[in-house]
């Protein structure tokens, strides 16, 4: 039987456990894990747990792992030489929050360490849809917003790629004005893709990158009855297991 490593995840926030199959009776198994970010480059593994021969390694989280996307690395033996075997999977709190809502929370958290300028932590705010603003103190705002629908860029074996889009919208009142608050409003552009594109979602544990979408600069329609509209769309892509759960 050859080596075979499997980690499952409890989904509940209390983390998951390895099985271990195919080592040899007396091996001393040790399970490393490392953050998967999908950058190029180097892993960082840290050991989380040990055990002689086949049977399973328990994953506490936070106590043990904190709950995030991750590398699994297993050190063994076979026939009495050393052994390896990886996997790829994910520690969550799927049984409490769906992984959308916890996308559109971890990007209000996210745009409120930007300081923008001008704009105040409370008026980063996340919504079902765009709304108009009703009164002027709540102004300049960023809303967070579902667009559209998921999309499946990818399968693995037993797991999904699932692109859950959501639209970052700048809204400030610009009394058709064709010059104010240009700096201003471009540099908060540039400071909110930098702060996503091509890259997991602080978190949120299953996103595994995130894909630039539709990008309008200036809503005319919206400076034409002076607001200023700003529209920057995301697909967070996210790994999860298929199937009922």
């Amino acid at each position: 039987m050859p080596l075979s490593l499997i980690v499952s995840d409890n989904a509940d926030g209390s983390g998951g456990v390895a099985t271990i199959t195919g080592s040899d009776s007396g091996s001393t198994n040790r399970l490393f894990y490392a953050p998967f970010t999908g950058a190029i480059g180097l892993l960082t593994w840290t050991l989380a747990g040990s055990r002689t021969g086949d049977g399973t390694i328990g994953i506490p989280s936070p106590g043990t792992v904190p709950l995030g996307y991750y590398a699994w690395q297993l050190n063994a033996a076979v026939g009495g030489s050393p052994a390896f075997a990886s996997y790829y999977r994910a520690l969550t709190n799927a049984g409490a929050q769906s992984v959308m809502d916890r996308v559109l929370t971890a990007v209000v958290q996210q745009l409120q360490t930007l300081n923008l300028s001008g704009i105040q932590s409370v008026n980063i705010v996340r919504k079902w849809l765009r709304r108009k603003l009703e009164t002027a103190n709540q102004v300049p705002q960023i809303q967070v917003v579902p667009v559209d629908g998921e999309n499946f860029p990818g399968t693995l074996t037993g797991l999904d790629d699932v692109g859950y889009p959501v639209a970052i919208i700048a809204v400030d009142k610009q009394n058709q004005d064709y010059t104010a608050n240009l700096a201003r409003n471009l540099l908060w552009r540039q400071r909110i893709l930098r702060a996503f594109r091509f890259q997991p979602l602080s978190g949120v544990g299953e996103i595994i990158n995130c894909l630039p979408d539709r990008q309008v600069i200036v809503d005319k329609a919206a400076f034409d009855a002076n607001l200023f509209v700003s529209l920057a769309t995301f697909r967070f892509i996210s790994r999860e297991p298929r199937g009922v759960a």
